[in-house]
């Protein structure tokens, strides 16, 4: 995690995984409940804003690069000056270092957890799995783990989600940890990750026998 994080990935990640369900909720009292849900985090994350809000406008300066912290200054070629208490400062310089680094990666990548040695804030990841895989892993990698998520949760997953609340439940938990894994992520400790991508495939695998399951229940 960078320092002083102003980024607050589940406030986003929790909503649009609810509003899955809402979408695809077998019942309309499901769908109800979903709805309930996402409100109740709306009104809540705004009564949180307001209540704190000398430093819901801190965090908003030091997001803006209006207010100064600590600088440090990276040692390798290319880099600025990066305020260490701003958390999207960081990220802009992560990513920046990532797409430099990039090129490099070619087939076989750099090495594993190898770019917090590179990268001009050291010791951080770059904060986005798929983003790491090719770089440390190699293009190949990179490709094939945006290719898994994309099957794992392809068309069958979602035309069969509006008769199980397995699928519902696998293709909202699989967008909430993507969603993290693309702001937080780091390769070697995304287990979540690849357990609900087993998970969705596994039920993928099966929806064929689901569905003759489910047209031929009794009426």
């Amino acid at each position: 995690m960078c320092c002083g994080d102003q980024l607050n990935p589940p406030f986003i990640a929790i909503p649009a995984a609810l509003v899955v369900v809402a979408w695809f909720a077998p019942t309309a009292s499901e769908r109800k409940t979903a709805i309930a849900f996402i409100l109740l985090m709306v009104v809540g994350v705004g009564a949180g804003v307001t209540a704190r809000g000398q430093m819901s406008a801190m965090f908003l300066n030091l997001a803006a690069g209006k207010l100064e912290s600590r600088p440090a200054i990276g040692t390798e070629p290319g880099c600025t000056k990066v305020d260490l208490d701003n958390s999207v400062a960081i990220r802009r310089q992560l990513y920046t270092d990532a797409f430099r680094l990039l090129p490099d990666a070619g087939p076989f990548g750099i090495g594993l957890d190898q770019f917090s040695a590179r990268a001009c804030v050291k010791g951080i990841p770059p904060h986005n799995a798929f983003l790491q895989a090719a770089l440390e892993f190699g293009w190949p990698a990179g490709a094939a783990l945006v290719l898994l998520v994309i099957t794992a949760a392809g068309r069958r997953s979602f035309a069969m989600a509006p008769l199980s609340r397995e699928h519902v439940f696998a293709i909202a938990a699989l967008l909430y940890v993507v969603m993290l894994a693309m702001v937080h992520g780091r390769i070697s400790r995304e287990t979540t990750l690849f357990l609900l991508l087993g998970y969705a495939a596994e039920l993928r695998a099966s929806a064929g026998s689901m569905m003759r399951a489910w047209l031929l229940r009794p009426l």
